[in-house]
């Protein structure tokens, strides 16, 4: 008597290998997209120059070299449908290291007269770049 054979069995253990693949390359991959945003912190009130800081996350691996900064260019703020007015040209970025790591600086040279504050920052790095949008409401002087 012979045995029926499950066609199934040869694909299934193929389609594992392959998902078990995928997962592996998927994993492997992940260092080129680690550099990450972190959450924006204001230190200026009204009338100050203007100081924004973002936690730089995902850096273990690069240097203070590698990393990049600037606000957006025209074209970008276009694409990512943001307005650019005047006030971008006046902000400036540098990433700087501290005791907790990189952390990118928004800043003015002048005092910061608007109530609130939008920009389009990048950040880029030898394996990426990143474009991220901030709003940020300008605390009054106490």
């Amino acid at each position: 008597m012979l045995k029926k054979m499950n066609p199934f069995r040869f694909h299934a253990s193929t389609f594992s290998s392959c998902v078990l693949s995928v997962c592996l390359a998927v994993a492997l991959a992940m260092p080129a997209w680690s550099l990450g945003l972190g959450k924006a912190t204001l230190h200026t009130v009204l009338n100050e120059p203007l100081l924004v800081t973002i936690p730089l996350t995902g850096t273990d691996e690069m240097t203070l070299s590698e990393i990049k900064s600037k606000i957006a260019s025209p074209d970008d703020f276009n694409k990512q449908g943001v307005e650019r007015n005047y006030i971008h040209s006046q902000l400036r970025t540098r990433v700087v290291q501290n005791t907790e790591g990189f952390v990118l600086e928004v800043y003015t040279r002048e005092p910061f007269k608007e109530a609130w504050i939008n920009f389009l920052v990048d950040v880029q790095w030898p394996k990426g770049k990143i474009l991220r949008e901030e709003n940020l409401l300008i605390d009054l002087p106490r």
